[in-house]
């Protein structure tokens, strides 16, 4: 007979009835039984260098970076090619932003507008070149979490650009236009 893991906690331990071999065994798992519960008081405090964590220092810098950045709201600290080149971020939420917007307004049809082939110069310059741009010049400073995101919508724009303008023959692929679209 085989235990049950969805009664074991690691927390709380197993039941005071399961064993490490079987029912009918005596050994007993090594966690404490699921009636006795501690209640274990922590403590949280800061100052100018540390967290401490039960009395247990943390250096801040340790809490400071996630997923390649920092959670600071300032400015990145600079390195030496962030020094040479300006923050390409905004050039790149900019882009994205504005091809966003007019296909959105695309998408509700306005002023009669149906197709998106009107934004192909938007989305192959605009969202295209200049967002591969930006994530490039993102890696260049070291920006890391931006810079994939940069260059991933700048290859999904061209791409969505190269579609509406049949490169490799897509609209054949479909029996009607209006099924393509």
């Amino acid at each position: 007979m085989s235990v049950d893991s969805f009664s074991q906690d690691l927390e709380k331990g197993p039941s005071s009835s399961t064993t490490a071999s079987g029912p009918n065994k005596s050994k007993s798992l090594p966690y404490q039984d699921a009636g006795a519960v501690h209640k274990v008081k922590s403590s949280f405090r800061a100052d100018d260098d540390n967290i401490y964590i039960n009395d247990e220092p943390i250096n801040k810098e340790e809490f400071m970076h996630a997923f390649g950045g920092t959670l600071t709201v300032g400015a990145r600290k600079q390195t030496e090619q962030s020094k040479n080149y300006g923050d390409p971020v905004p050039a790149g939420l900019a882009a994205f932003s504005c091809t966003t917007f007019t296909l959105g307004l695309i998408e509700m049809h306005a002023k009669g507008v149906t197709h998106a082939n009107s934004l192909l110069g938007a989305l192959l310059t605009t969202s295209g070149i200049v967002l591969l741009i930006t994530g490039i010049l993102c890696f260049i400073v070291g920006n890391t979490w931006a810079s994939a995101t940069f260059l991933m919508f700048g290859g999904f724009w061209s791409s969505y650009a190269f579609i509406l303008m049949n490169v490799g023959g897509q609209i054949e692929a479909y029996s009607s236009t209006e099924e393509f679209l």
